[in-house]
């Protein structure tokens, strides 16, 4: 009988820096937001999180129906209660006091509901009006502040705790925090600074932590997703540990809104299928589901069954919930559980030292590390270092479906420090694609010239590359594909925006001239695909404005496009 091999961690680091021709092994890392390194390999766990195991159980799957009228959402609420939801959730935020009877009445006895972005009055009513089925009350007193910029309310909270025994009444919207564009170990930080000030104001109230609730973003990178939610449990089991107070945790994930899109939706349901997965694997007690058309508005029928049936297919026909923490022995997984809570935990503590998380957000540390981060990405995104498919990688030049007009802004008090602002990961691509339907023609979107040098073979790769740049800001990419002369191609194809695409070799011999060839024909701007190097003043001389490659600000160039052919 055959033994088998003993890995050997050595030569696989020189076959794979080998395969690299050369590179080193560490130009495959990743890193997440928060700057943990994600390793191309893991050999052993470097720790186990035991408090980070969830049991084996199926989570509930919520509906989440919104619609402003209440009687369409009472019955979109029943229709989904009637095919496989099995809890019900009412954000708040676009929800009249009037309305929750209606929306109460299409709900079955027995059925359990929940508010999200709840304030007190509302919870009350909810307190009253169903008070055997003991849920979530949804008052989230840290998150409401930041998003206002007020100090955070919580007495009114603490005496509905002291009157509702068995009901959830905080809940600590790390949601918020991710759509504020917190990373994975930050979103995590915030949150156990939020359920700790609960816990503080909860003090002589009996069983406090049964009283608080986690609301988590689940973002598409599902490996990591995974590992939030296990550190997560077991960074707040830590809190209670040293608290002293009985375990308890209660998680529902949600899908992360800022990374939900308006161009190309129906990718949003890929995105929807990797939340959902990464929320049971990672011991959601809740997975809500978002229809792939929510940023467009009220959803439509087919974006509100997929999102109920996501969930409902990979727990009955995967079984997801029928394995204690899937996770657990990964040596990946148990290792990026370890290193984001590591890092979740220093930033809780950071925020703590601060005086605790109101300090924080009063004096503006908070607002300033989510900039921060949401900086980077934004960077990240609008060089297409970080794709997003749909807008940034693969895009189509399709405008979206109708959206419906935005609610009017509420009233609100002067704020007393800088609120949360909120911000979706491809909002500039969105703003450029818009910008670009605008300059639409007769149904023709708007476009620029691909000036092609030299034969297919040597220019294919650039012009490639150029139609896909192009097309994430809705710019379409027209020109024959080997002209014989191409200023005069240019002009045969009526745009007024060129984009020159060719060899390096073509670029030296050919590009200052078809350049300068361009702006006499009319062109009002000229880009090059290609780093430019030694010959930019050269080529900026002869008529080149702009240079479009792997990392430029794609954003700035088609700014400047857009510019131009308005």
């Amino acid at each position: 009988m055959m033994r088998p091999m003993k890995p050997d961690l050595a030569a696989w680091r020189a076959l794979v820096e080998r395969d690299l021709k050369g590179a080193p092994l560490e130009r495959l890392i990743q890193r997440t937001d928060d700057g943990v390194a994600v390793q191309p390999l893991y050999t052993e766990a470097e720790g186990t999180l035991l408090a980070a195991r969830a049991p084996a159980a199926r989570p509930r799957r919520l509906t989440a129906a919104a619609h402003p009228d209440a009687a369409v959402r009472a019955r979109w609420i029943a229709e989904d209660l009637a095919r496989g939801a099995e809890a019900v959730l009412l954000d708040a935020s676009d929800l009249a006091p009037a309305d929750l009877a209606t929306l109460l009445a299409a709900v079955p006895a027995g059925v359990p509901v929940s508010l999200a972005h709840a304030d007190a009055d509302l919870a009350a009513a909810l307190l009253a009006a169903r008070p055997d089925v003991p849920a979530g009350l949804g008052i989230s007193p840290f998150e409401a502040a930041a998003a206002a910029g007020q100090p955070p309310r919580l007495a009114e909270g603490v005496e509905l705790a002291r009157r509702a025994p068995g009901w959830r009444v905080f809940e600590v919207d790390a949601h918020a925090w991710h759509a504020a564009g917190a990373g994975d170990a930050q979103q995590i930080a915030l949150a156990l600074a939020s359920g700790v000030g609960c816990l503080r104001a909860l003090d002589g109230v009996p069983d406090p932590a049964a009283r608080l609730g986690f609301t988590v973003a689940v973002g598409t990178r599902f490996f990591e997703a995974i590992a939030t939610l296990r550190a997560l449990r077991a960074c707040w089991a830590r809190v209670l540990e040293v608290s002293g107070l009985a375990p308890a945790f209660h998680l529902r994930a949600r899908p992360a809104a800022r990374q939900w899109t308006r161009h190309e939706p129906f990718v949003n349901l890929l995105r929807g299928t990797a939340m959902a997965f990464a929320a049971q694997v990672g011991g959601a007690d809740e997975v809500v589901g978002v229809p792939l058309d929510a940023a467009l508005g009220p959803a439509g029928d087919v974006g509100r069954r997929l999102a109920r049936n996501t969930p409902l297919i990979l727990d009955a026909e995967g079984h997801l919930g029928r394995v204690a923490d899937p996770a657990g022995g990964s040596f990946f997984l148990e290792t990026l559980t370890a290193e984001i809570a590591e890092r979740a935990w220093a930033g809780f503590q950071a925020i703590e030292a601060q005086g605790g998380l109101a300090a924080a957000l009063a004096a503006g540390t908070v607002q300033a590390g989510l900039a921060e981060i949401s900086a980077q990405r934004a960077r990240r995104i609008a060089r297409r270092q970080q794709g997003v498919v749909g807008v940034t990688a693969y895009p189509v030049i399709e405008p979206p479906p109708e959206a419906a007009a935005p609610s009017a802004p509420q009233a609100t008090e002067a704020p007393a420090f800088e609120p949360l602002v909120f911000r979706q990961d491809v909002s500039d691509f969105e703003g450029l694609r818009s910008t670009a339907e605008a300059l639409a023609r007769g149904g023709e979107p708007a476009r620029v010239g691909l000036v092609r040098l030299g034969p297919l073979a040597r220019h294919l790769a650039r012009a490639t590359f150029a139609t896909h740049l192009l097309a994430a800001g809705g710019v379409d990419a027209v020109g024959e594909a080997e002209p014989a002369d191409p200023v005069a191609a240019f002009v045969a194809s009526g745009a007024t925006v060129a984009c020159l695409c060719g060899h390096d070799d073509d670029y030296a011999t050919d590009a200052a001239a078809v350049a300068a060839g361009l702006k006499a024909a009319g062109a009002r701007r000229v880009l090059l695909a290609g780093k430019p190097g030694a010959a930019e003043a050269t080529w900026r001389a002869a008529g080149v404005d702009d240079f479009i490659y792997l990392g430029c600000d794609a954003v700035a160039a088609l700014q400047g496009v857009l510019a131009a052919l308005a």
